[in-house]
């Protein structure tokens, strides 16, 4: 699939409020799921996960926009689970797909996949170095790879389609936080 746009975004989708919010109201990483190097090379890092409909509501007119803004006009039929993340020092996610792909593995049990990637940056770039969101265009592109500015502002948010490969690069000092959502629909084919 040749795209015209890899992702559509706004620097400031949130407030700081809205971000902090979030932040405080779901930061109970205790007893969210702990993604260590030694037990998942690929990835490192704290995880939890909500179905607060107010947020999914809020979050989902982004999706809609982008959708339509990019040209991507692909179906969608509804959200997963939303996830927040917390990088720490040293903490990262290699390069990796979301879904969007027909091959049988990536078909979910109701017959979706994921189609489209939300990114919310809950932290500024200067509460962490590090810790960059990047996306690769593929092989044939002009430009390999492009860090993904907008998600450095608190409140950045950036939607994109879940088959690019994309990674975080690894968080050198301070705590970044973030929140993805993903967006399911019927397979390409």
């Amino acid at each position: 699939m040749i795209l015209r746009n890899y992702y559509w975004g706004w620097d400031k989708a949130l407030t700081d409020r809205q971000c902090n919010d979030i932040i405080d109201k779901y930061n109970n990483f205790n007893s969210a799921t702990t993604l260590t190097k030694d037990s998942q090379k690929s990835r490192s890092g704290k995880v939890t996960f909500t179905n607060d409909v107010e947020l999914y509501r809020l979050l989902y007119s982004y999706v809609d926009t982008a959708n339509k803004e990019a040209g991507w006009n692909f179906d969608l039929h509804g959200a997963e689970d939303i996830q927040i993340s917390k990088y720490d020092k040293d903490d990262h996610y290699d390069w990796h797909i979301d879904g969007g792909s027909d091959l049988e593995h990536s078909i979910r049990k109701d017959g979706f996949v994921r189609k489209l990637s939300l990114v919310l940056s809950l932290t500024h770039k200067d509460e962490y170095e590090g810790g960059d969101f990047v996306i690769d265009l593929g092989p044939h592109a002009k430009q390999k790879n492009i860090i993904v500015d907008k998600l450095k502002n608190k409140g950045g948010l950036v939607v994109m389609p879940s088959f690019l490969y994309h990674k975080v690069s690894p968080v050198t000092k301070g705590t970044r936080h973030s929140l993805v959502m993903w967006v399911a629909g019927k397979p390409f084919r």
